[in-house]
């Protein structure tokens, strides 16, 4: 098992930073970085920091979302595939390794088997986003060996809009809304997310790996479970979620059908499958989101 005694973490201030950081804490020697503090897109600035940090590990959290990459492509490409060359390099250079994450986005979820998508399928991506998070694992692999990319799927939890807690604050507040049924992947708490991670780390076995919670599931699926969880009744359920299509939904970026994924590698080293997407919503909602009930 690897143990990483000082760790540098890129994106700190995202959601996925925010969580690796909360339980890495005093557990290594952990440096934290936000945009703020460290631009990965200079590459100077970048081995700069690590020549002096010489970090065991690198964790990339930092990244350009998916509409906001279709309304700045050269933003995206420089977050999402520049920075993450930058890492890499440096990594390499100071035999460090590099967790790189990256996203379902990469495939073009048009498959008609309704197979769950692995690593043997050959990623397409449809939109900016994808092509940049694509761009930005072949950067890292061709540049760091020692790298771990994570692909996960509509990542939640606490402190982003996103549309968990989104749908959350609607329903609490009784606003009607509508939701998408016909995208569908795997929706991931990030507090499962982390701690799978930490272990594959840990394990030491360099590769792609997809981490996301069991179960497929739409929008719609979402806040329909949301609005269970939060007591609502059936009646209240029907007049405040709508379901609508992809075609009416206010994104900039197309989104692929679907996209759920498989982890070819976790099996093959005999990790546990996260637990089902709806298990980890309860938990986040009842327990990590400050909420009793």
């Amino acid at each position: 098992m690897k143990i990483h005694e000082r760790v540098l973490i890129t994106g700190a201030a995202g959601l996925l930073g925010r969580y690796f950081s909360a339980h890495l804490l005093g557990h290594c020697s952990l440096a934290t970085h936000s945009h703020a503090s460290l631009d990965i897109t200079d590459a100077k600035a970048v081995e700069a920091i690590c020549s002096r940090d010489r970090p065991n590990l690198i964790i990339n959290c930092a990244v350009v979302g998916v509409d906001a990459s279709e309304r700045e492509s050269a933003r995206s490409h420089a977050v999402n595939v520049t920075g993450p060359r930058n890492l890499a390099a440096s990594a390499d250079a100071i035999g460090a390794d590099l967790v790189h994450f990256s996203s379902n986005y990469v495939f073009a979820g048009d498959r008609l088997d309704e197979k769950p998508y692995t690593i043997a399928d050959r990623p397409q991506p449809i939109n900016q986003y994808g092509k940049s998070k694509l761009a930005g694992e072949i950067a890292v692999s061709d540049l760091c060996t020692r790298s771990f990319i994570i692909r996960s799927s509509w990542i939640f939890g606490q402190g982003k809009g996103g549309f968990v807690n989104e749908t959350r604050r609607r329903l609490l507040a009784k606003e009607p809304m509508e939701a998408v049924t016909n995208v569908r992947a795997n929706t991931t708490f990030a507090t499962d997310l982390v701690l799978q991670a930490l272990e594959v780390i840990r394990q030491g076995t360099y590769g792609t790996y997809h981490l996301v919670n069991t179960g497929v599931c739409s929008y719609y699926d979402i806040a329909i479970e949301v609005a269970r969880l939060l007591r609502l009744s059936q009646a209240e359920r029907e007049r405040l979620v709508g379901n609508s299509r992809e075609s009416v939904a206010s994104w900039i970026a197309p989104r692929p059908s679907y996209t759920p994924m498989r982890c070819i590698t976790s099996e093959e080293l005999g990790f546990a499958q996260l637990r089902h997407w709806t298990d980890a919503l309860a938990h986040y909602l009842h327990e990590d989101n400050g909420t009793e009930y």
